[in-house]
């Protein structure tokens, strides 16, 4: 297998430890041990080695060359252009961009994600955490980016086209059938006329972003854990029961593994023979066993036992994904300030009793 090409461009190459490097060149998680990554950092002091690295990136694609498989750049580059103007990763990210729209450029930064505005984070399709990086925790995130786009790549050319077909884009997701002919409905219009330079970055972004992490078509554990009346304890203890329903199409990654909705509820009526008309929150507690109540969900905010929860809320407004909660619909409110896509949910936040 070909080892995956990293460029990863920093002021700082040595916040980067020696351990970091090595977890990404050979990574340890059971499903890349067949991927390994040729890493190269390349360290800037100034604007011009910034403008080197985008000729270099300029003349390999003239030459034909093989380009980088994925692009990591420090958002916040201490880098002086001749103007005095410090210049950002995210800038970075769009000359980049530029000279080479097929190579995916992504984002780390050690700063808080609250300190950047969403027109710098959109200029990567992800501005992740340089420690999550060298935890390892989103290493699996970098492998699966880089591949998705290999793929959205050959595609393109195979169609010999500018533009992916609509059943094309169903098929790269690797859609049930169930939820084809509303997943065809709810691909944005952008994605179905002719592509230009930029629709890679934002149809990547698109899958990562929206299909991949609002709830809609695909739900993350905790949901799906509060779909089936059970902590994500419970789920984890029926995971292998439902391995046929994770998501496996294109940037999937096991950093952020997802289920496709329809087939786990298909999936759990037929575990048990259940009816349509039966609760969900019942069949997954008979799945995981009666006896079991400790992993059964419980409503945040309330002491009752027999509550059931049955929406994920932030827990508070700072809307801090790893801050959710499983809780009743009514101790909760939609979040007014932004309107879900066409087949997406709306995000709730906690409010209490």
């Amino acid at each position: 297998m070909r080892k995956t090409l990293i460029w990863w461009i920093d002021d700082e190459t040595d916040r980067l430890s020696s351990a970091a490097q090595n977890a990404i060149a050979q990574p340890q998680q059971s499903e890349l041990k067949r991927h390994h990554a040729d890493l190269e950092l390349k360290k800037v002091k100034n604007s011009v080695e910034i403008d080197d690295i985008i000729a270099k990136l300029s003349e390999m694609k003239k030459q034909k060359k093989r380009l980088p498989d994925l692009i990591v750049i420090d958002q916040r580059l201490d880098v002086e252009t001749e103007r005095g103007i410090t210049q950002r990763g995210s800038s970075v990210a769009v000359e980049l961009r530029t000279q080479a729209p097929l190579v995916p450029v992504v984002g780390v930064t050690g700063a808080d994600l609250s300190d950047f505005s969403s027109l710098q984070k959109e200029q990567f399709i992800e501005l992740f955490l340089r420690n999550s990086i060298t935890r390892r925790d989103r290493i699996p995130d970098l492998f699966a980016i880089a591949a998705g786009f290999t793929k959205v790549n050959e595609h393109l050319r195979k169609l010999n086209s500018l533009s992916i077909k609509t059943d094309s884009i169903i098929k790269l997701l690797r859609t049930p059938s169930e939820d084809k002919n509303l997943l065809r409905a709810c691909i944005p219009g952008e994605f179905k006329r002719e592509w230009d330079d930029e629709t890679p970055h934002s149809f990547t972004r698109w899958i990562w972003h929206t299909l991949l992490s609002r709830p809609g078509f695909t739900y993350d554990e905790l949901e799906i854990a509060t779909l089936l009346g059970l902590k994500p304890k419970g789920f984890q203890e029926l995971a292998v029961k439902f391995a046929d329903c994770t998501y496996k199409g294109i940037f999937n990654s096991s950093s952020r593994q997802r289920w496709w909705v329809s087939s786990i509820r298909t999936k759990a009526r037929a575990l048990v023979g259940a009816t349509i008309s039966r609760p969900l929150w019942e069949i997954g507690r008979e799945i995981v066993g009666d006896k079991q109540a400790a992993l059964f969900s419980k409503c945040y905010g309330r002491s009752d036992r027999n509550c059931t929860p049955d929406v994920v809320a932030y827990k508070d407004q700072r809307y801090d994904p790893a801050n959710r909660v499983q809780a009743l619909s009514s101790d909760t409110e939609l979040i007014e300030s932004e309107s879900p896509p066409m087949g997406f949910e709306q995000r709730r936040v906690f409010h209490g009793e």
